[in-house]
């Protein structure tokens, strides 16, 4: 269901977004409008940034699969980019297809496998998601690290996949709470001044 779910909220951005705009009350049209812009374009950069993060693991894996001479090696790199756009720990679930299918041929395959996974998670955790992510959210590289790892432990894989782009919105929703907040006092200052 989810593909269907995705593809008519997509269909039907526009009126959605209209219809929630439209049952709010007026004087929190303007900082709902502020906070779903907002929201929209860090989403936007992170849906794009995980993007960037799973082909260069998948590119990676593949290119790893190949030199070990490991069976399937697209088919396994295509998992990892799927798996790949949850934080740091979508690099492992994927490389568990290929640790069972080396598991099929002999144990020195196996820990090839893992020095590829290994290179590759490093590679990935410490240097590609961090930077990418951090740059394009402005969040820095360890909050991301500590969001995943506790909403993975919270919440399994789903909260692991959602962590980032949850914490994005709450993020923005609180700052946009509280210019909205400092305006109505200065607001309130002014009219009282007038008065």
């Amino acid at each position: 269901l989810i593909p269907f779910i995705i593809y008519y909220f997509l269909k039907d951005e526009k009126k959605i977004y209209e219809g929630f705009i439209g049952i709010l009350p007026e004087r929190f049209k303007d900082p709902a409008v502020a906070i779903l812009e907002t929201a929209d374009e860090t989403l936007a950069k992170y849906i794009t940034g995980q993007l960037i993060v799973a082909v260069v693991l998948g590119v990676l894996t593949f290119i790893g699969y190949r030199i070990i001479g490991l069976p399937n090696a697209l088919i396994l790199s295509l998992i990892v980019v799927v798996t790949s756009f949850i934080p740091f720990i979508g690099a492992v679930l994927g490389a568990l297809p290929a640790i069972l299918i080396a598991s099929t041929t002999n144990l020195f395959l196996i820990i090839k496998v893992l020095i590829v996974l290994v290179v590759v998670e490093q590679l990935e955790g410490n240097l590609i998601s961090p930077r990418l992510h951090g740059s394009r959210l402005q969040i820095h590289p360890l909050i991301v690290i500590l969001i995943v790892l506790a909403s993975f432990t919270l919440f399994g894989v789903l909260g692991a996949l959602f962590a980032v782009p949850s914490y994005s919105v709450i993020r923005i929703a609180l700052k946009e709470a509280h210019k909205y907040r400092i305006l109505t006092q200065k607001g309130g200052l002014i009219h009282d001044e007038k008065r």
